[in-house]
């Protein structure tokens, strides 16, 4: 994973890095794809914004935090 932080967190230092993770972890490599191919403008998202909001809104309900 490449980040960047504005200032140094524990062994992370302050910049750009890549983050290795061993074992490899997989599981969201074909989101991720996903996602840079309707970023790129490639494909079209398979859920409106009206499905992400009400995701989001879930999510902050399901962890008792507040929507606004």
């Amino acid at each position: 994973m490449k980040v960047t932080f504005d200032k140094a967190h524990g062994k992370y230092k302050k910049g750009y890095q890549t983050i290795e993770f061993d074992p490899p972890y997989k599981r969201y490599v074909g989101d991720a794809a996903d996602f840079a191919k309707i970023l790129r403008g490639e494909k079209e998202s398979d859920f409106s914004p009206q499905h992400d909001l009400a995701v989001q809104k879930a999510v902050l309900q399901a962890s008792a935090l507040p929507l606004a």
